[in-house]
C-alpha cells in the first residue's frame, strides 16, 4: 500500500496551483550510510538525487525516529515516510510505504500531464527497469532505505511526460543481473495538462428563485478525464452581483450526489443540492425540522440518470436524510460540521 500526499515547502508556497510535478528517478547512486539521530527530531537525511527522465533535478529525504517515534507510524499504518524535494521550486511529494513482504502492484498517478511511479520492492532489487507501452524500457536506480531511516526497504520512483507512452510493468534485477520479479502498473491514459477537458454540451438544468431576490443558474458541465467520463454542477447567482458560488464534482453518498453552498449576502441561507439516482427516493434535510427537497427531472440524454434535488435553509442544516418510497431510511448523515467548515459565497 503506499500513500501520496503533495505540499508545498519554501519557495513553491508562492507557485501556481497544480504545478506539482513530480520527481522523476534517474541512474544516480543513492546514498545510504546515514548515521541514527541521538535526539528526536533530527532534520531529514537525503537518501538519494537525480536528474530525472523529463529533465528535472530531485532528491529524497528520509527522516530518522526515535523508537516511540517509529510504533506510533507503524501502528497509523505508515511504517515508512519518504519526501521528495523537486525542481527549482522545491515542490515537496510525501510518499507513505506500508513496508509489505510481497507487494505486487506499483502506484501510478498523473500530475500536472507527468506520470509518476512509485513501488515497494524486494530487499534484493538494485535496478528497475520501466517497461512502456511502445515496447521501450527505462532503466534506473533502487533507493536502499536503512533501518535507522525507517527501513530496512527497497523503494522505487520513476516518472514520464504524459500522455503517452505509459508504464505498463517494471522489473526488478539483483546486483548480479538477474530479473527477481515484475510488477504490475496500472494504466492510466491521457494523463496531459489540463488534466479536465470539458465538453461542450453543458446546460442549465434549472433555474431557481432564492431568497434576498437573487435567482440561482443550475448548470450541468461533463468532462473527460484519464480517459473517463465525469460531470460536475456550476451555481450561479443571477443578480445585482451576479457570481459562481458552486463549481465542480459533488460529493459522493450513494444513492446521493451532494453539495452544499453558504451564500452570505444581504439576506444569508444555505443551499443543498445533489443528483439523487433514483427518483422514487426522497431526500431530507434537518435544519429546525425535517424538510423535504424540491426536485427537477433529469434529461434523459444526459447522464448520470435520475433527478435533480435542491433546498434552501435559512439556519445551518446538521442532517442530510435519504428515504426510499416506502419510508425506510438508506441515509442519515451527519453534514452539520461540512456546512459549518464552507465558507461564505
Amino acid at each position: 500500500m503506499i500513500r501520496i500526499q503533495r505540499c508545498r515547502t519554501g519557495h513553491a508556497r508562492r507557485a501556481l496551483a497544480g504545478c506539482a510535478v513530480l520527481a522523476l528517478l534517474g541512474a544516480s547512486g543513492c546514498g545510504s550510510g546515514a548515521r541514527h539521530a541521538a535526539h528526536s527530531p533530527k532534520a531529514p537525511v537525503m537518501i538519494g538525487s537525480g536528474t530525472t527522465a523529463a529533465g528535472n533535478t530531485f532528491r529524497l529525504y528520509a527522516s530518522t525516529r526515535s523508537t516511540a517515534e517509529t510504533r506510533h507510524q507503524e501502528a497509523g499504518g505508515c511504517p515508512l515516510n519518504v519526501d521528495v524535494s523537486e525542481g527549482a521550486h522545491r515542490v515537496s511529494t510525501t510518499v507513505c510505504y506500508a513496508r509489505l513482504e510481497s507487494p505486487v502492484e506499483a502506484h501510478v498517478e498523473c500530475i500536472a500531464g507527468t506520470l509518476a511511479v512509485h513501488a515497494e520492492l524486494q530487499n534484493t532489487t538494485r535496478w528497475v527497469r520501466l517497461n512502456l507501452s511502445n515496447h521501450r524500457q527505462v532503466t534506473s536506480s533502487a533507493i536502499q532505505v536503512p533501518r535507522e531511516l525507517g527501513g530496512p526497504s527497497t523503494i522505487y520512483y520513476q516518472a514520464l511526460r504524459g500522455p503517452k507512452p505509459i508504464p505498463i510493468s517494471l522489473t526488478e534485477v539483483d546486483r548480479d543481473g538477474r530479473d527477481v520479479g515484475t510488477m504490475r502498473v496500472p494504466r492510466v491514459v491521457e494523463c496531459t495538462q489540463p488534466l479536465v477537458r470539458n465538453s461542450p454540451h453543458a446546460r442549465v438544468l434549472a433555474t431557481i428563485p432564492a431568497p434576498g431576490g437573487d435567482t440561482l443558474v443550475v448548470r450541468y458541465q461533463p468532462y473527460r478525464a484519464l480517459g473517463t467520463q465525469g460531470y460536475g454542477l456550476t451555481v450561479v447567482t443571477m443578480g445585482r452581483h451576479s457570481r459562481v458560488v458552486g463549481s465542480g464534482a459533488l460529493r459522493i453518498a450513494p444513492p446521493l450526489e451532494w453539495e452544499v453552498r453558504r451564500i452570505c449576502g444581504s439576506v444569508p441561507y444555505t443551499f443543498i443540492y445533489g443528483v439523487l439516482a433514483l427518483g422514487s427516493d426522497h431526500v431530507f434535510v434537518s435544519a429546525d425540522g425535517v424538510h423535504g427537497l424540491h426536485t427537477v427531472a433529469l434529461p434523459s440524454s444526459i447522464q448520470p440518470h435520475g433527478v435533480f434535488v435542491y433546498g434552501f435553509e435559512k439556519t445551518q442544516p446538521s442532517a442530510l436524510i435519504v428515504r426510499k418510497a416506502d419510508g425506510s431510511q438508506l441515509i442519515d448523515r451527519n453534514v452539520g460540521p461540512i456546512i459549518a467548515e464552507t465558507p461564505c459565497s
